[in-house]
């Protein structure tokens, strides 16, 4: 929700100027109207993005406080005073603000602007139930979970990016600094030389000729690529829908959709939401866009009248055993739990499927590397020899 700056016209004449969050200029020209200010001119402000870690911290430590009986105020305000963090100090300052001038939390944090669209609901959710410190709690552990995984995901995939990275190093070395000072050894019998060490030689010519160009090239390709990804909605439509279809790696990625979305759905329907908003809501927080269409597409079918066991069926790459369970658990009465419990085996798969994928990576990463660097000292001894025998004769 943008912040604009105002000027308006009170009953006597006089100007007043502010701040105020609206979702466009009529909307603020209502709002105004309501204090009977007339709107003069308005100009929206850019607002500052908020980091996502930071509104996660700010959850934890809210929900510790209120599940210790502090009340929501209070708590804002001990985070604000003792956190060495002066921008999660600040932001508990705003929404400590924002409730002082009348509007309730989960409002107050829709208007940070980019958050979570999770937060906003579940928040609301425990306001008009009255169990807004189990919500915060809840929210908590949450973010908690996900900052874990994620964090097992990259330590995960460290080692091989490592690797890989070190190796590509090392061989640029080589073609750069290594070879050169050989072939300057045999440049009067280069023809006489292996087949092996000339292709070494033709390579490193290359990469000290083009090696630069190569780098602009590449470059230039993926921050194209990263462009188009942005903003061409298309062509990402189409790239996540290629990345859910991959063999081990569309898998990973179909999990970590399926095991975001079956968690999600189980808070919101355990925080009392109705399935159509909770499916919503949770179409709102997925990264891949086809897999988004297909909660779309569900959640449509839904409104329509149809069940949830034939709309889960219209979301690509929602595993078998997420369907099964959802419809057990719709069945059942006890679609909340199901959920729950879907999710906690898919991120269990999730972790199975990386470390696969990582076994496999590390060999691949070490022969290949490997079997080049040792193509390349393999030609220079031949060419060593080569030159030795000749001397020798």
């Amino acid at each position: 929700m943008p912040e604009y700056q105002y000027l308006a016209l009170a009953r006597d004449g006089k100007e007043v100027g502010g701040r105020e969050f609206a979702d466009s200029t009529e909307v603020l020209r209502q709002i105004l109207k309501k204090r009977r200010l007339i709107l003069v001119k308005a100009k929206s402000e850019s607002q500052k993005r908020v980091s996502p870690a930071r509104i996660e911290q700010l959850i934890s430590d809210l929900g510790d406080l209120l599940d210790s009986g502090v009340v929501l105020e209070r708590a804002l305000q001990i985070i604000s005073s003792d956190n060495a963090d002066p921008k999660l100090a600040s932001l508990a300052v705003r929404l400590r603000n924002e409730l002082k001038a009348g509007h309730s939390l989960s409002q107050s944090v829709q208007r940070l602007g980019n958050v979570n669209p999770l937060l906003a609901p579940m928040l609301h959710a425990g306001e008009v139930s009255g169990q807004l410190a189990a919500i915060v709690l809840r929210m908590s552990e949450y973010f908690g979970e996900r900052r874990t995984l994620r964090k097992e995901i990259a330590a995960n995939l460290a080692y091989p990016a490592i690797l890989m990275v070190v190796s590509i190093l090392s061989l640029v070395g080589l073609a750069v600094y290594v070879v050169p000072v050989f072939r300057d050894l045999f440049e009067d019998d280069l023809e006489a030389l292996p087949l092996g060490t000339r292709i070494v030689f033709s390579a490193s010519d290359w990469v000290m000729a083009y090696g630069m160009y190569a780098v602009i090239a590449i470059s230039l390709v993926i921050l194209t690529a990263a462009g188009m990804v942005r903003f061409n909605q298309y062509f990402r439509f189409m790239l996540d829908r290629l990345l859910l279809s991959m063999p081990l790696f569309g898998q990973i990625m179909s999990l970590r959709e399926a095991a975001n979305f079956t968690s999600v759905l189980g808070i919101l329907l355990n925080s009392g939401i109705p399935l159509v908003q909770a499916m919503d809501i949770t179409r709102s927080i997925s990264l891949n866009r086809y897999f988004k269409a297909g909660v779309e597409r569900a959640t449509r079918r839904l409104r329509q009248g149809g069940g949830l066991t034939t709309a889960v069926h219209e979301i690509p790459g929602l595993p078998k055993l997420a369907q099964r369970l959802i419809t057990i658990g719709d069945e059942g009465g006890s679609l909340a739990k199901a959920c729950n419990k879907a999710a906690r085996l898919q991120e269990k798969d999730l972790k199975l499927k990386i470390h696969a994928l990582v076994s496999m990576m590390e060999p691949v990463i070490i022969l290949t590397m490997g079997g080049v660097v040792g193509f390349v000292v393999v030609s220079m001894l031949l060419a060593v020899f080569g030159l030795t025998d000749l001397a020798g004769g």
